[in-house]
């Protein structure tokens, strides 16, 4: 929802909106709602993997924070 409300709040402040219906289009194949991203280092972790030890928690926390941080200051 967070990622949802930034794509409207930011659609707007440049005078546009933003199409997140799941089918926007009739007859087009498409999602509105379907964002996938990864961020992997060069030896093959992918830091948005929550991990199943507390300290790998830590990182995916940081790292989706951070994230959410970049997308409401930068968009």
């Amino acid at each position: 929802m967070l990622v949802m409300e930034t794509l409207e709040r930011v659609a707007l402040k440049h005078n546009m909106n933003a199409l997140l219906h799941e089918k926007p289009f009739a007859k087009v194949n498409g999602s509105g709602k379907h964002n996938n991203f990864s961020l992997i280092t060069d030896t093959g972790l992918n830091l948005f993997d929550p991990g199943d030890r507390p300290h790998e928690n830590v990182r995916f926390l940081i790292f989706v924070s951070a994230m959410i941080r970049a997308v409401d200051t930068h968009a």
